[in-house]
This record gives C-alpha cells, sequence and structure tokens, in this order.
C-alpha cells in the first residue's frame, strides 16, 4: 500500500449517523483481491450489484466465490433503491463501473475518444451525501499487488445537483485514465466496447 493511512481512513468506521461509503473500482488488475481486502479489514458490510452472465454455472461461480470473500451480492436489475438505502443506513456499497451495461450512462471523453461509463456511482454520493471512493490492486510482479484508495474531489458547495453530479463522473474518468495507463495490459474492459460510434 502506498499510502496506508489514506487506506485505513477510507475503511475506517464512520461517525454516527453519517451515510456509507461507495467503493468505486473497475476491471483491472484484481477486483477481486481489493473486495476481499475490504470486507476484511474494513469496519463496514460491503455489498454490491453483478451483472448475470449467460452461463448459469459460471454465474453460480462467482456468486459463491465472491460471498465467500464476504461480500454481499444484489441482482443489476433493481439494484439502485438497494444501494441508496445501504448508504442512507451507514453501509458500504461496492460497483465496478468502467462499462455500461445495457443503455445510459453519462457521455464522456475517455482517452481522448467519445465513451459511456456509468453515472450510478456519481448520481448516489451526491443524492447520498456518501461519500465516493475510487479502489484499484494493480499487479506488480509474482504474488505482489499496489493497493489504492483515493476519495474523490468534492464538488462546490455552491454547485448545482447537476454540476455536483458532472464534477464526480469527470473525477471518475480521470481516475480511470491515470490508472489504467500505469498498466494498460491489465485493463480487462479493453476486451468490451467502451468506444461506440454515437456514444
Amino acid at each position: 500500500l502506498p499510502d496506508p493511512e489514506r487506506v485505513a481512513a477510507g475503511l475506517g468506521p464512520l461517525p454516527t449517523g453519517a451515510p456509507g461509503r461507495i467503493y468505486l473500482s473497475i476491471h483491472f488488475g484484481a477486483v477481486e483481491l481489493g473486495a476481499m481486502y475490504a470486507a476484511t479489514v474494513g469496519h463496514l458490510p460491503v455489498a454490491g450489484p453483478m451483472e448475470t452472465v449467460a452461463n448459469p454455472a459460471m454465474q453460480a461461480y462467482f456468486e459463491r466465490t465472491r460471498r465467500a470473500l464476504g461480500i454481499g451480492i444484489m441482482p443489476l436489475a433493481g439494484a439502485g433503491p438497494v444501494m441508496k438505502r445501504r448508504l442512507l443506513d451507514g453501509q458500504a456499497v461496492g460497483v465496478v463501473a468502467d462499462r455500461v451495461v445495457g443503455s445510459g450512462g453519462a457521455r464522456v471523453t475517455l482517452f481522448g475518444a467519445p465513451a459511456r461509463i456509468p453515472s450510478g456511482p456519481a448520481i448516489l454520493a451526491v443524492e447520498t451525501g456518501a461519500t465516493l471512493s475510487f479502489v484499484s490492486l494493480q499487479r506488480a510482479g509474482r504474488g505482489r499487488w499496489i493497493g489504492r484508495l483515493e476519495e474523490a474531489a468534492t464538488p462546490p458547495a455552491d454547485a448545482t445537483h447537476r454540476q455536483r453530479i458532472e464534477a464526480l463522473i469527470g473525477d471518475h474518468v480521470r481516475w480511470i485514465e491515470r490508472t489504467v495507463a500505469a498498466a494498460p495490459e491489465q485493463w480487462w474492459s479493453l476486451l468490451f466496447p467502451i468506444w461506440t460510434e454515437g456514444s
């Protein structure tokens, strides 16, 4: 951990009555290892949505292994209200958000080209007051990983609801670019159509 104090603070307890935390990651390095660390070391129970894969055996495997790591799983359909309730109750939500599943998402410029990324984490953060943190685990050699956690920048106090969401989405994009630029070969989502005509 390059900054263990920042990671400890990001996984530490919250003041009584405070909204929970959003841990945002991407398909980079070892997503499951970061989730396991947060569930094991962190002070808040973590749960997040997971898309359904076509193969039932693979779906069952993903659900079984993630629950074994201590991560609660919720269906992708209808996950928004469930996550919002968790955050308002002071719990944590984990979201992997570097590609849009289905339709929607925010139009952004990612690595200089039009793309779409999920807007849900930014919307949840603004609507609940939850802290949005970016989490990554980069492979650094055989059996070695570099874990990072950084909080999104706080939008200006006088910003409108829409401006706050846009500011967090902008921070999200810049974080993806920084993270992927450090080790582009570790970004699994390069295999998916993130940059599409008409984005």
